[in-house]
């Protein structure tokens, strides 16, 4: 009877510690996942380019990084505001050669 009492408190003191272990380790290999993480906190609200943008610099978080040399690199790039003025004016001139167009077909029908 006494090796079944001590039995039975072993297997209590078993099953307690059976029951603070956690039954997989998936959902705590997922959470340091660096892209997982990167994606909870931005809740998936951007492309795709931008999230490997800032996937790699979460990875390559260590590398020295020469700040002047970028914003060099972006000032040689072509602006976005040039190409829309010059799609603007384009536009605008278009337009004007339609109704210019338009209106000497209108003069030419009224002068008939």
């Amino acid at each position: 009877m006494i090796l079944l009492t001590g039995f039975l408190c072993l297997l209590v003191s078993l099953l307690t510690i059976m029951d603070t272990l956690p039954v997989t380790t998936v959902t705590a290999e997922r959470s340091f996942s660096t892209l997982r993480r990167l994606k909870i906190y931005l809740r998936n609200n951007m492309g795709e380019t931008r999230l490997t943008g800032l996937a790699l610099l979460n990875i390559y978080r260590n590398v020295d990084l020469n700040v002047e040399e970028i914003i060099d690199r972006f000032a040689m790039l072509p602006r976005k505001w040039d190409f829309i003025l010059k799609y603007l004016i384009i536009r605008i001139f278009h337009t004007q050669i339609q109704m210019a167009l338009l209106n000497d077909s209108l003069n030419s029908k009224i002068n008939k």
